[in-house]
């Protein structure tokens, strides 16, 4: 149930319908076998899709559910991300201030534990928030470093091991921009 349920994770921002699918398989699955671990993810994944597809109220549900989970659990990004999804719900309602007020305290964890789109998750959350109150540089701060990061990585894990290959043979796969969509980094620019 939890690889299933970390699979709609990965899924929320390419392919929404599968991943709610594979989040609500994860979910029976999770309850009928007893896995409090798989039920959590399956919990946040379906949160955070239904931030995008319904309502803030709907959300918080599954995300306080997955957070109490995490928090039991010791699933420490977990528990951030729920935080952070909590968040969102917040500034969904247009309570800024409430949003930062929750997330702000995760920042620092956050950034020791999340890796990859998680720490996105968390750091575009705060600058939703401030952006949101007309606090402008603070939001593009975190903005711009959820961005550098994403791209270091991303330039680390997919294009430097292959740069002297692609550039002996004059171009690169186009995989790779399949490769760029599913961290976020397409559409920039």
């Amino acid at each position: 149930s939890l690889r299933l349920a970390r699979k709609a994770w990965q899924l929320l921002h390419m392919d929404s319908a599968r991943s709610i699918t594979l989040a609500r398989d994860a979910l029976a699955g999770a309850l009928r076998a007893g896995d409090p671990q798989g039920e959590a993810w399956a919990r946040l994944a379906i949160g955070f899709y239904l931030l995008n597809f319904g309502t803030p109220a709907d959300a918080a549900l599954e995300l306080g559910a997955a957070q109490a989970l995490c928090t039991e659990h010791d699933d420490c990004g977990g528990r951030i991300l729920a935080g952070a999804g909590l968040a969102r719900c917040l500034y969904r309602e247009g309570k800024y201030a409430e949003s930062l007020e929750l997330v702000l305290p995760l920042r620092d964890e956050g950034l020791r534990v999340l890796q990859h789109e998680q720490r996105g998750v968390l750091l575009n959350t705060i600058a939703g928030s401030y952006s949101a109150q007309g606090r402008s540089e603070q939001a593009f701060a975190y903005m711009y470093q959820a961005l550098r990061d994403s791209v270091r990585r991303f330039v680390d894990a997919e294009v430097a091991p292959h740069v002297n290959a692609w550039d002996e043979a004059g171009s690169f796969p186009r995989e790779l921009y399949r490769k760029a969509a599913a961290v976020g980094l397409t559409g920039i620019g």
